[in-house]
């Protein structure tokens, strides 16, 4: 669903021919394929992937396959300290110069752990402090005051996660599991991020998908994800028990 934001983001943007690297195991694989169908569909030419064995230190050859592929924009299937490598690297050897850096996730640790070389990337959150709505910013508020710092993207998703369950626990009158389990099928409530759907047919979570720009802002020590575009639920979720889109 992240490999989906990016691609609806992608739509309308002026990048052309696009590279993929992913982490060599089944998300990086997935992540990728979807992107290069979503590209294809779109119109737009895919050049190329790669994929990355977990726990690569040394990039060099990977940025140098993007940096001869043609490419004008380059999506990252890359988490923890192979993203960190990554990023770190790439500013070194100038890629982003060259090629625009998009990935799958954009989350603040990985934002903190390289500073300015992530300055430009774009992406897809899970969730953002920096959403304006009336609940994200009430609960942003309370993080602040508890823990002196805005809250990343892990701890906005379990804020909400809570919240449904919370929404299921007062339908079904208490917490024995088979109520519970019959009560959160279809339910619907408006959290951080705002409406969110348990499908009942497949019990997926339906939400809006989420593009971020990593960018310099004031009262901020590093870098941080401004929301640049949001997208429907029933957009970035594949229909029912499938792994495909509406359109």
């Amino acid at each position: 669903m992240g490999a989906r934001a990016v691609s609806l983001f992608l739509r309308s943007a002026e990048f052309k021919n696009f590279y993929a690297i992913g982490m060599d195991y089944a998300w990086g694989r997935n992540s990728v394929a979807v992107f290069e169908s979503e590209m294809k569909a779109a119109k737009k030419n895919f050049v190329g992937s790669v994929f990355s064995p977990i726990g690569t230190k040394d990039f060099s050859t990977y940025i140098t396959k993007i940096r001869q592929s043609g490419a004008d924009a380059v999506f990252l299937v890359l988490q923890g300290d192979d993203n960190n490598a990554f990023l770190s690297q790439a500013q070194q050897y100038r890629l982003p110069e060259k090629v625009k850096l998009l990935t799958e996730i954009v989350d603040l640790a990985s934002i903190r752990a390289v500073g300015d070389a992530s300055l430009g990337l774009i992406g897809s959150s899970r969730y953002s402090f920096s959403y304006d709505h009336p609940l994200n910013n009430e609960f942003v508020a309370l993080w602040k005051k508890e823990y002196g710092t805005v809250p990343d993207t892990f701890e906005g998703e379990q804020w909400q996660c809570m919240k449904v369950f919370e929404a299921g626990i007062i339908k079904a009158g208490g917490i024995e599991a088979g109520k519970l389990r019959t009560a959160l099928e279809d339910i619907e409530i408006e959290s951080v991020k705002g409406k969110v759907h348990i499908r009942k047919c497949d019990h997926q979570g339906v939400q809006q998908g989420f593009m971020v720009e990593v960018v310099k802002k004031q009262g901020f020590d590093t870098p941080v994800p401004e929301v640049i575009a949001t997208f429907p639920g029933e957009s970035t979720t594949p229909t029912c028990n499938t792994q495909t889109f509406k359109d």
